[in-house]
């Protein structure tokens, strides 16, 4: 069998390089105040990631459910387990973008009530909740917002390996306002700045705790400083978790033999996990 210079045979080279798993970062952030940056991120940073990627035998493909309440109000009691269903698929991989809004969350006392949205956040709480999410009917989890449900899914009780948060700085406001005429200030404004004095406070607290829990936190004001900023975090992931391989190894991923590999340890692996349903699985398989 040949060898390679540091003594491992190419079979097992080849097959450690054909089963390099995907990198599939969750991005989570509020809903109506990050269109422009996660349209920004899937149309020209996601890609170049990918393609770096797809060089090494793997890919990165971001999971990025954007929902809108307004919409999906009727019937969405599976919103909030869905996503924390995906960030558990997702890990160790985790993108958060936090502004100065906090997100959809139950009104505090200082609030006024939308009884629909109340009424839509009990079903979703209890949905998640009946779903193995117990946790977040627990008191100083009742009152959180959705956004901040995932990062306590992702980074406070479960610290992922790769998970890193992008900050927009307040100031990004001032030049969105240069662009649009004094008429329409109030429209801009009431997209990006907090939803109430409460809700201002709870996003402190939060970005607070992100950072006394020493993540990794970068603060951006541009479109592309944040993806100056993303892409050199997820280079260092990338090169962490799957360097370049050695052309001996394979002289290319576009190759036959490559995919010849890669589709004998993808077959493999399905075959070696064992999955034995138990009357508690079947009743998690059904929410």
């Amino acid at each position: 069998m040949p060898k390679l210079r540091d003594g491992s045979s190419l079979s097992t080279a080849r097959s450690e390089a054909a089963r390099r798993q995907l990198i599939r970062p969750f991005v989570c952030s509020t809903f109506r105040d990050f269109h422009a940056e996660r349209d920004f991120l899937q149309e020209r940073i996601f890609p170049q990631l990918n393609r770096i990627c797809r060089e090494r035998g793997t890919s990165f493909i971001p999971v990025d459910l954007r929902w809108n309440k307004t919409q999906s109000q009727q019937n969405s009691e599976h919103v909030l387990r869905m996503c924390l269903d995906s960030i558990g698929r997702c890990a160790p991989f985790f993108i958060c973008l936090l502004g100065d809004r906090y997100g959809v969350h139950r009104a505090a006392e200082s609030e006024v009530k939308d009884p629909a949205t109340e009424e839509w956040l009990d079903r979703n709480f209890e949905t998640a909740a009946a779903c193995g999410y117990d946790w977040v009917l627990e008191e100083d989890n009742r009152y959180n917002s959705i956004t901040e449900l995932e990062i306590v899914q992702a980074s406070f009780r479960k610290k992922y390996d790769y998970g890193y948060f992008y900050f927009r700085n307040s100031a990004h406001v001032e030049e969105k306002l240069q662009d649009v005429p004094p008429c329409q200030h109030d429209s801009v404004l009431s997209i990006y700045k907090p939803e109430s004095e409460y809700a201002a406070r709870k996003l402190r607290e939060l970005k607070q705790q992100t950072i006394d829990t020493e993540l990794p936190v970068r603060h951006f004001t541009t479109l592309e400083e944040l993806g100056d900023l993303l892409i050199k975090d997820w280079l260092t992931v990338i090169d962490s978790l799957y360097p370049p391989i050695n052309p001996l190894i394979f002289s290319s991923t576009e190759s036959e033999v490559f995919r010849q590999w890669s589709a004998h340890e993808a077959f493999a692996m399905a075959r070696r996990h064992v999955f034995v349903r138990t009357p508690r699985i079947r009743e998690w398989s059904r929410c």
